[in-house]
């Protein structure tokens, strides 16, 4: 009789396996690890009679690493990560599973892996035959493929036994690789710079701070995404409504053009409307309406719905999901496929459900008119669509789950349970037929009229300007406007179709009264709505998987795996809401790779290794070619990176500057100022005035916090004479010091021709303030020295009386005059520059530290991101 040993990738799997070969009669044994069994029975293997051994590993059961002299970083160059020998091993954890391997296959003739069907499983299977042949190396080795733990699956695997793919082996041996001497490089490299010179780590605090060539994407995503919100400015918009009511029900006519950009386009062509008096019923159209079931799930898809629909993490998605397809449940939930092959038999699969209490009379009915699903377009030639394999009532699941009584079940609300009703509602859906309706669209329209008589009335400027904005808002004719037209839209649902089975979607009735063509409406009510554009939200879970996905970062089985390392190491904060916010370790990793040069945390490198390794397992490229190309290129960064590693912690140190108590403020400035020989501390002279930080016209909105360019005098024209300073963010640094902070605005007056600022306040009863603009000046420190600042300012205009207020000139950067605006020399606006204007130095003139004529009086500082930079102060005055 011959003796087999069967090896699949969890407890769970193995169990399924030979409980199903052996029709529930297997023994079970104890073997050197606690949590992997080993299951026995008789059986029959390639028409042979055989004595049949099932057992487990638990996951990965070598790991990769470097030798013992590189255990310690500080002993060995960080750059020797590229080249050091790396060694697979199996680690202590796993030894208990490797004994029982190694003492098994010296019973056996016959290895069969019984591993998941996709890379990591396959890598998987390759580890357990190298621990299988240490303890028989004549071994003959087979590999299972299968997709779910079910009888036809199982035995289908049995009859159709194939070899493990080498390429796919070398393609996951290549990421492990990469992953590790990368990973290692730059982790060293960050971690060991940081501890040494952030204030993060002052405290002896030991934190890796890690990178990972998918990690950092993942959280470049959330950094990028937050950039965007804080670089975004509301801009206001305004639009036309028509109401009118009838039979009791009052109907919101929207204006086609949606919205325009300028006030007074817009209360003129009220004015037109108005002036018309009627209305008239253009069109009345009805049409038929669909809402498409869902397309079969993948993973992602699963991923995202667990986020949105169930309030879950992806990471407890998968974990759950993981259970119910050891358990028999449901198919393998990691899968890239979401099209079911032809003869995939999905009738009988339905036919599961009809005794169901919840949806068992919609199954049925899907089984008379016959499964017809909703095909996507992806396929990983593995494993099919996730779906349900067998029906469960909330209590079988719980008895799986729990191995409770069953009365205590019955009151229990696992997330289980919910997992799998998401995949049963989700596969009813996609089998069954679209949601239809009818759409019922009136359109409601005014007489045409000329633009240029519109430009006449507000004159030929602003018509310029919105012509212009009409075109944005999709006006094919600039230079003539049609007749201005609303619409209602109504919605009459006939067939709710797949919507009866799955209630994670919404498609409700909106009812219209009756209109008419052709008729004329006289008691309708126009008004004039206004608003603000506003920024995109922040990215939760399900938005940062699609962004994965979309760009190829990491696979369907690691998304989540990415998503809890970024939190993990504090690189972001997940709010109330569920949605991620990147914190100060996050933001200067992201900032500091991104001054140097290298988009660290872009998706581009990333996506070209998962490029490569897809040849890898194709055959179009061999692992060692892959691994050379990246290594070179990793490395190339990393020598430049490590010159540079000093943007690391002046970023960060940037970022926490704003958390430091006043002592260590003071301590900073004053030693970042001395090494930059700005003063001398031993100087009696020298005076540290810090009365600007309690400056009680300092706005304290959260919303302002972070952008001190924003003026925020509140007193009018004539009032005392206030000191205003410009912050400079220092982004390129030439000189070795770390020079991250801020210059009195007046440092520029002998550099910038226009200095930075809007006009005065106009008719002593108007102020304003630009929008966001910046310049980038090269200022010169000594002879050998340049840095490079970036200056930022962002304002909002206002206005009151006839000169006031308001933005000035689009080239000051005010952008349009609002209410009461004219030119910056009239209305205030803020300058490109974003700050107040300087006006000429009056004081005794000498050269300061920073090579220019101005007057070196005391040492300030000044804030901006919550970081500092002790630098010469040129006072001035300024009208308000």
């Amino acid at each position: 009789m011959r003796r087999i040993l069967y090896v699949a990738e969890k407890n769970d799997v193995a169990k399924g396996v030979a409980n199903i070969l052996s029709a529930g009669q297997m023994q079970r044994r104890e073997g050197r690890s606690k949590f992997n069994k080993i299951y026995q029975l008789q059986g029959q293997f390639q028409g042979h009679p055989a004595l049949i051994s099932v057992t487990s590993v638990s996951g990965h059961l070598m790991s990769n690493d470097f030798g013992p002299d590189m255990k310690r970083w500080e002993s060995n160059p960080i750059e020797s990560c590229f080249d050091a020998p790396v060694f697979s091993t199996v680690p202590e954890s796993m030894e208990p599973i490797a004994r029982t391997l190694r003492e098994e296959s010296n019973k056996v003739d016959t290895l069969v892996i019984w591993t998941d069907c996709d890379r990591e499983g396959e890598n998987i299977g390759a580890e357990i035959v190298k621990v299988c042949k240490e303890g028989n190396r004549h071994i003959d080795v087979w590999r299972a493929k299968f997709s779910e733990v079910t009888s036809a699956a199982i035995h289908r695997a049995l009859h159709n036994l194939g070899r493990l793919d080498q390429r796919i082996v070398d393609a996951v041996d290549c990421r492990s690789e990469l992953d590790l001497r990368i990973g290692a490089a730059f982790t060293r490299l960050q971690t060991l710079h940081l501890q040494r010179r952030s204030r993060l780590f002052a405290s002896g605090d030991k934190q890796v701070v890690s990178y990972g060539s998918c990690q950092f994407p993942t959280l470049g995503f959330v950094v990028e995404r937050y950039k965007e919100i804080e670089s975004f400015i509301a801009e206001p918009f305004w639009k036309l409504i028509v109401e009118v009511t009838r039979e009791g029900m009052k109907v919101d006519f929207a204006w086609d053009r949606v919205r325009m950009f300028d006030h007074e386009m817009v209360d003129v062509l009220y004015d037109e409307c108005r002036d018309e008096g009627v209305a008239i019923i253009e069109e009345v159209t009805k049409k038929p309406k669909s809402k498409w079931r869902p397309a079969a799930l993948d993973t992602v898809e699963l991923e995202k719905l667990g986020v949105r629909k169930l309030r879950m993490s992806a990471k407890e998605v998968m974990t759950i999901a993981e259970k119910l397809y050891s358990n028999g449940w449901i198919s393998y939930p990691r899968t890239e496929t979401n099209k079911f092959p032809a003869d995939f038999g999905l009738n009988a699969l339905v036919a599961l459900h009809n005794g169901d209490q919840q949806w068992g009379t919609f199954a049925t009915e899907i089984g008379q008119r016959g499964a017809n699903p909703r095909n996507g377009n992806k396929s990983d030639e593995a494993h099919p669509p996730i779906h349900p394999l067998k029906h469960a009532t909330q209590v079988r699941i719980l008895l799986v789950s729990f191995n409770t009584d069953e009365k205590i079940q019955a009151n229990l609300q696992p997330q289980e349970w919910k997992v799998y009703e998401l995949v049963a509602r989700h596969f009813l859906a996609c089998c069954s037929w679209d949601a239809k309706g009818q759409e019922t669209k009136v359109t409601v329209s005014k007489k045409h009229f000329n633009f240029h008589n519109v430009g006449a009335k507000i004159g030929k400027r602003s018509a310029a300007r919105c012509g212009a904005r009409t075109r944005d808002s999709q006006i094919k004719s600039l230079m003539r406007i049609g007749e201005e037209k609303f619409v209602a839209t109504g919605l009459q649902i006939e067939d709710r179709g797949y919507m009866e089975v799955y209630p994670y979607d919404k498609w409700s009735d909106k009812q219209l009264p009756r209109f008419n063509q052709g008729e004329e409406l006289a008691d309708f009510v126009l008004r004039i709505a206004d608003g603000e554009t506003s920024p995109p939200s922040l990215l939760n879970e399900a938005d940062l998987i699609a962004l994965m996905d979309k760009h190829g970062i990491g696979t369907d089985a690691t998304h989540a795996e990415h998503i809890e390392k970024i939190k993990e190491r504090k690189y972001v904060g997940v709010q109330p809401d569920g949605r991620f916010l990147p914190g100060f370790l996050g933001l200067a990793l992201v900032d500091a790779y991104d001054e140097m040069g290298y988009a660290m945390s872009k998706p581009q490198l990333r996506s070209d290794l998962e490029r490569q390794l897809e040849a890898i397992c194709r055959g179009m490229r061999s692992k060692q070619d892959v691994l050379t190309e990246q290594l070179s290129k990793y490395r190339a960064i990393f020598v430049q990176s490590e010159s540079n590693q000093h943007l690391l912690s002046a970023y960060l140190n940037s970022g926490l500057a704003g958390h430091r108590t006043q002592e260590e403020e003071d301590d900073f400035v004053e030693d970042l100022a001395a090494m930059m020989g700005l003063w001398d501390p031993t100087d009696p002279t020298e005076s540290t005035d810090t009365t600007e930080s309690t400056d009680p016209t300092e706005s304290t909105d959260p919303t302002e916090s972070t952008d001190p360019t924003e003026s925020t005098d509140t007193t009018e024209s004539g009032a005392q004479n206030e000191q205003m300073r410009m912050p400079i963010v220092i982004t390129t640094i030439k000189p070795p010091q770390e020079n991250i902070g801020y210059m009195d605005a007046n440092a520029l007056a002998g550099i910038a021709p226009d200095p930075p600022g809007g006009g005065p306040r106009g008719g002593g009863t108007g102020r304003g303030r630009g929008r966001r603009g910046s310049v980038v000046a090269q200022i010169p420190h000594d002879a050998t020295r340049a840095v490079t600042a970036t200056i930022r300012g962002r304002g909002r205009g206002r206005g009151r009386g006839a000169n006031g207020g308001g933005g000035g000139a689009p080239a000051s950067g005010g952008g349009r005059g609002r209410s009461g605006g004219a030119a910056a020399a009239a209305g205030g606006g803020g300058g490109a520059y974003g700050g107040p204007r300087a006006p000429a130095v009056t004081n005794d003139q000498k050269p300061c530290a920073c090579g220019i004529a101005s007057t070196l009086r005391t040492v300030n500082k000044v804030n901006l991101y919550n970081g500092y930079w002790k630098g010469c102060v040129h006072d001035y005055s300024e009208d308000g």
